[in-house]
């Protein structure tokens, strides 16, 4: 990678051009934290306390539901039909 002409003194927020062309707007979000990416992110503190009793309460709420996939799968008849057109045919 190719070093880059970066300076923090230009991402003070503010719009400043000279030269020909000044009067065009700079197109530069404003140097915020949220406009600039620059949020801390939230990171969830998992203790013995808090992921065992999320564990088993998620488990019992599924149970109901594979007890109930378990039964309807069960109850699933499957039938089968011969189509007209496949008689048995003679060759000889």
């Amino acid at each position: 990678m190719m070093a880059s002409s970066y300076n923090a003194k230009d991402e003070d927020g503010h719009i400043t051009m000279s030269g020909p062309g000044a009067s065009l707007r700079n197109k530069k979000p404003e140097n915020t934290a949220f406009k600039q990416q620059r949020l801390p992110a939230w990171q969830p503190i998992l203790t013995a306390g808090t992921v065992l009793p999320a564990f088993f309460i998620i488990g019992l709420v599924f149970i109901p539901v594979g007890i109930g996939l378990y039964v309807t799968s069960n109850n699933i008849r499957e039938y089968e039909a011969q189509a007209a057109d496949e008689t048995p045919q003679n060759t000889g």
